[in-house]
């Protein structure tokens, strides 16, 4: 098993704005592995998320209003 987890950031329709963009970015990088995935059902992962960060992640999607 692993430590690591990833977070999935539903988009309509695959778009993305610009501060949406650079707001996941923010957060790969304070909470992840820095890397954003984007899937086939056009929503995005922020991979590599510790267990224990996980609710510190959580707490921050509470304040964006496209998480």
């Amino acid at each position: 098993g692993t430590d690591l987890f990833s977070a999935r950031v539903l988009t309509t329709n695959g778009k993305v704005t610009a501060a949406q963009h650079r707001c996941m970015a923010d957060a790969a990088e304070k909470f992840g592995n820095g890397n954003l995935l984007y899937t086939t059902r056009l929503s995005v992962e922020i991979q590599g998320i510790p267990y224990d960060k996980i609710e510190e992640f959580q707490k921050l999607r509470k304040f964006r209003d496209f998480f």
